[in-house]
């Protein structure tokens, strides 16, 4: 958040809540139980409408990236791979996300080692690349 770095949404679950520790800290002479009352019924509210407009989603809509198939993608590239060679998968090379989710499903998980670059893939050993994404071995 500071640095501006990419972080995955539940990292961030504990500097979340040191933030509500906080405001509870600066503002424990304010609340008392009238307004705690209210508070009580807005933090019930949000915290039941969160997972039923997340469940809403995940269910009404099909094109979201919870539902990407990357086990499947991740069995298909392994497949090819493992016809033309015997060496392990040690890097990924495309955009974050595809790459990212790649290297996850992968029995080896190789690094991400960035955007797909052709002066890049001319430096290494082995590589097949599939639709954008690049996978090899150095």
């Amino acid at each position: 958040m500071i640095t501006g770095s990419k972080i995955r949404t539940m990292w961030m679950t504990p500097f979340y809540l040191f933030f509500g520790t906080l405001v509870i800290y600066v503002f424990q002479k304010e609340i008392s139980k009238g307004n705690f009352k209210k508070f009580f019924v807005a933090f019930v509210f949000l915290f039941l409408l969160s997972p039923v407009a997340y469940g809403y989603i995940s269910i009404a809509k099909i094109d979201k990236r919870t539902d990407y198939p990357g086990k499947e993608i991740a069995n298909k590239v392994q497949a090819k791979w493992n016809n033309e060679f015997e060496d392990p998968i040690n890097f990924v090379l495309g955009n974050e996300w595809n790459a990212g989710n790649l290297s996850y499903h992968l029995k080896s998980r190789p690094v991400w080692d960035g955007n797909v670059d052709k002066n890049k893939l001319e430096t290494y050993n082995k590589f097949i690349c599939i639709d954008e994404i690049c996978v090899g071995n150095k």
